[in-house]
C-alpha cells in the first residue's frame, strides 16, 4: 500500500479582514483541487481507515502495538505453470485471482498489507480493530477457498492444469505503522505474529488452510476443525500444534469456558429466577413475551439465556437463534438472515417456508438467504426500497406467526448491538406479535448510549401475574462471586494471593475477563490441568502480567470506533493514568495539539461508558471506568513514543500545580522516571 499523496501543503492565505484577493482565491481553488485529487488517489490504494488516519492522525501511523490476525495466501506453483504464457497473460491471470481474494479480505474488514507475487498478506485488526479478528480471518480464508474453486476452470483453460491456493493464519501482537520515507512509504505490520503466519502458509498442503492453536482456541466455538497434530516450525523450539478449519458449525458452541473444566454459573441467581418465571408463564398462558438483556461484553448474557432455556425441550418450544455480526452491519436484515440460515440448515429448504408463508412473500425470505433465481431477482427489481422493506417485514411476520401456530416459538437474537437499521425496524414490528401468538422474543445487547434500543410493548388488555416485557441489566459480579468463579477454574491454594488479587482487580467482576486472564496463564505454561482445576506450576512475575490479547482486541475495537478527536483525548488521558484532572489533561492537549477545551470530549466519553466523572474538591476529575481500558490504550503506544509523552505530562503537572508541587511529588517522579526509560 504505497502512497505518495500529501495534503500538508494545502493552505489558504487570507487578508487580515478575512477576505482574499482574486489571485489568492484562484491559488486556493487550485490547491484545493490538487489536495482533493491527492486524497482520491490515496483512498484508491489504501483502506479507508488508513487514508483517514493519514489525513487526520499521522502521529498514530508512526506506530502502535496491536492485536492482529495475519493471513498469508499463495497460489501454489503458479510461476512454474505460467512459464509457457507471455508476461501480459500471466499478469492478467494472477490479477484476476488476486482481485477475487482481495474481495474476500475486504468483506470481513481486513486490509491487504502487501502482494507477494503469486499471493498476498492480509491483516485483520489494523489500523482498525474488531473484537473477533481471528474469526474474520478464518471466514475470509474459507471464502478464498471458494473463490479459488470458482477461478479454477479459468486457470485450467489457460494453464492446462488446476491452480490452487494455500493459506496460513496466526494471531497475536504486532507493530503497525508507516514504514518508509517521505517519497515512498507503506502502512504495514511487523513482528513474530507475521512470521508465524507466513510459516504456517508454507507448511499448508495445496488447497488447505492451516491455523495456529491460538486462532483455533479463539474460533473453535464457531468453526469445525481438524487437528493435524504438531509440527516443527522454524524459529520455535518446540513443535507447535496446527489445525485446519473445515467450515462453519451448524450450531455454534458456547464461547465461554476453559477446556477441561466443567462450566460453573455463579452470581446470577436473581436474574435466572426472574427469567425462568417469565418462561414458565409464557408456556402456561401461551401469551407472547419480550426479554431484553443488556450488559457489557463478557457479562454472561448468552450464558444466562442458555441456563434459562435448559429446562425446556424442542417438543415444548421451537427455538431459533440469530446473531448480529459486525461485518454484516451494512447488509440489511443481517441478524434475521443469520436466524433464517439456521432454519434452512435444520430443515429442507422448501419445508422451512412452504406451510407458513404465502408464495409471493416467500421470495423475500429467499432473497435474504441469497436463494433467488435470476428470473426471481428480475421480478423484485422494480420494487422501490420502501415497498421491498414492507414486504420483507411482512414475510418475516407471516413466517413467525406460521411457526407459532404449530407450537410456541422463541426467537433468540444475540449481539443485537451489531444489528442494522432494517433489523431494528423488523424487531419493532415483531414485538407487536406478542399479543397475537405465543412468541418469545429474547434480545441480548450491549449498552448503546448514542443509539439505545427502544421497543414499545402495547399493554395487555387484562392484568397479568407475570409481565409481558422484562428488561434486565447484568452488572459485574460481586467480589465474592468473582473469587468463587476463579476458585472453580484454578486451585487458589497454589496461586499467590497477590496474583489472585491482581486478576480480580483487573477483571472488575467480568466473568469473561477472569477466564481470559486464566487462559493467558495457561498459554504461558504457568498453569497445568489437574483433576478438576488448573494449578500454578511456575512462578508468575506480577509486573509481567499483561492484558490478554483477546481483551486488547475487544477494547481496541471499541476505541477504534470513536471519532479521531476522542481517540486522541483517550490516548493522552491513558498516559496520565487511571485517574486524572480535566485541568491537567487540557494542559497536555494544549501542548500537543493546540488550545482547546477537553470538557466536551470528556463528557462524551463518559456518556459512552469509557470514563466516569469523580468528585474532588475544587476541580473536575475523571477516571477510566475499567482498568483494562486504560492499560490497553496505554500499551497500544510504542515504547519509543511513551517517554516524550510522560515528559510532557510531567512538565504540565509542574505548570498546573506549581503552587502545590509537594502533593504532586510522587506522581511527578513517576512520569519523569518513565520519561527517562529507553524505548
Amino acid at each position: 500500500m504505497n502512497h505518495q499523496a500529501s495534503t500538508s501543503d494545502t493552505k489558504v492565505q487570507c487578508t487580515s479582514d478575512g477576505t482574499a484577493s482574486a489571485a489568492n482565491e484562484s491559488d486556493a481553488r487550485n490547491e484545493l483541487t490538487a489536495a482533493q485529487d491527492a486524497v482520491h488517489r490515496l483512498r484508491r490504494y489504501v483502506p479507508a481507515a488508513v487514508a483517514e488516519a493519514v489525513l487526520h492522525d499521522q502521529e498514530k501511523l508512526r506506530g502502535e502495538r496491536r492485536k492482529v490476525a495475519v493471513l498469508f495466501a499463495d497460489a501454489v506453483g503458479f510461476t512454474h505453470l505460467s512459464a509457457s504464457l507471455d508476461a501480459e497473460s500471466v499478469f492478467d491471470l494472477i490479477n484476476d485471482l488476486l482481485s477475487r481474494l482481495v474481495e474476500c479480505v475486504h468483506r470481513y474488514g481486513g486490509m491487504v498489507d502487501k502482494f507477494t507475487g503469486d499471493g498476498l498478506m492480509a491483516v485483520f485488526g489494523a489500523p482498525v480493530a474488531h473484537e473477533n479478528d481471528s474469526e474474520m480471518a478464518v471466514r475470509a480464508a474459507l471464502d478464498m477457498q471458494k473463490a479459488a474453486a470458482e477461478f479454477e476452470p479459468i486457470a485450467r483453460a489457460q494453464l492446462g492444469a488446476p491452480l490452487q491456493i494455500r493459506i496460513g493464519i496466526h494471531t497475536g501482537l504486532a507493530i503497525a505503522g508507516i514504514l518508509g520515507t517521505q517519497e515512498q512509504a507503506a502502512y504495514t505490520v511487523i513482528g513474530d505474529t507475521v512470521n508465524m503466519a507466513a510459516r504456517l502458509e508454507a507448511l499448508a498442503q495445496t488447497g488447505h488452510i492451516l491455523v495456529s492453536s491460538r486462532v483455533y482456541h479463539q474460533t473453535r466455538a464457531l468453526f469445525n476443525f481438524q487437528s493435524l497434530g504438531t509440527t516443527p516450525v522454524k524459529g520455535i523450539d518446540q513443535p507447535v500444534p496446527i489445525y485446519e478449519p473445515i467450515g462453519d458449525r451448524s450450531e455454534p458452541l458456547p464461547t465461554r469456558g476453559l477446556e477441561g473444566i466443567t462450566g460453573v454459573f455463579v452470581g446470577r441467581d436473581a436474574e435466572l429466577e426472574q427469567l425462568r418465571a417469565l418462561l414458565a408463564a409464557f408456556l402456561n398462558d401461551q401469551r407472547g413475551r419480550l426479554i431484553v438483556l443488556q450488559g457489557e461484553a463478557g457479562m454472561g448474557k448468552s450464558r444466562l439465556v442458555t441456563e434459562t432455556l435448559s429446562t425446556i425441550t424442542s417438543d415444548q418450544v421451537s427455538i431459533w437463534k440469530g446473531r448480529g455480526l459486525p461485518y454484516a452491519q451494512g447488509v440489511g436484515y443481517g441478524i434475521f438472515r443469520s436466524l433464517l440460515q439456521g432454519v434452512a440448515r435444520s430443515r429442507s429448504f422448501g419445508a422451512a417456508w412452504d406451510s407458513q408463508v404465502s408464495p409471493p412473500l416467500r421470495l423475500f425470505l429467499w432473497q435474504m438467504l441469497g436463494r433467488l433465481s435470476p428470473e426471481e431477482q428480475v421480478r423484485l427489481r422494480h420494487l422501490g426500497p420502501e415497498r421491498a422493506k414492507q414486504l420483507t417485514t411482512l414475510a418475516l411476520r407471516e413466517w413467525v406467526l406460521g411457526e407459532a401456530r404449530q407450537q410456541p416459538v422463541a426467537l433468540i437474537l444475540d449481539d443485537f448491538h451489531w444489528a442494522d437499521d432494517l433489523s431494528r425496524d423488523a424487531l419493532r414490528t415483531l414485538v407487536n406479535l406478542i399479543h397475537k401468538a405465543p412468541v418469545l422474543l429474547c434480545v441480548m445487547t450491549r449498552p448503546q448510549p448514542e443509539s439505545p434500543l427502544e421497543l414499545a410493548v402495547p399493554p395487555a388488555e387484562e392484568p397479568l401475574v407475570t409481565p409481558l416485557h422484562l428488561e434486565l441489566e447484568l452488572k459485574p459480579l460481586s467480589p465474592e462471586h468473582s473469587r468463587a468463579l476463579l476458585a472453580h477454574l484454578v486451585d487458589l491454594s497454589s496461586m499467590p494471593e497477590t496474583l489472585v488479587n491482581t486478576i480480580l482487580s483487573r477483571a472488575e467482576g467480568n466473568p469473561f475477563y477472569i477466564e481470559e486472564f486464566v487462559r493467558m496463564l495457561i498459554e504461558k505454561e504457568m498453569l497445568t490441568l489437574g483433576d478438576h482445576q488448573w494449578q500454578v506450576t511456575s512462578a508468575v512475575e506480577l509486573q509481567t502480567l499483561e492484558i490478554p490479547t483477546t481483551l486488547r482486541g475487544l477494547m481496541m475495537a471499541r476505541v477504534d470506533r470513536l471519532p479521531q478527536d476522542l481517540q486522541d483525548v483517550l490516548r493522552n488521558a491513558a498516559v496520565i493514568g487511571l485517574q486524572f484532572s480535566a485541568r491537567l489533561l487540557e494542559e497536555v492537549e494544549s501542548r500537543l495539539h493546540g488550545p482547546a477545551s477537553v470538557l466536551p470530549p470528556l463528557e462524551r466519553l463518559a456518556g459512552l461508558g469509557l470514563l466516569e466523572e469523580r468528585s474532588r474538591a475544587g476541580e473536575q476529575v475523571y477516571a477510566f471506568r475499567h482498568i483494562v481500558t486504560q492499560e490497553t490504550v496505554y500499551r497500544s503506544l510504542l515504547r519509543s513514543q511513551r517517554p516524550a509523552l510522560h515528559r510532557t505530562v510531567a512538565e504540565c503537572i509542574e505548570s498546573v500545580y506549581a503552587a502545590d508541587l509537594v502533593n504532586q511529588a510522587e506522581v511527578l517522579a513517576l512520569h519523569y522516571d518513565r520519561a527517562r526509560e529507553r524505548g
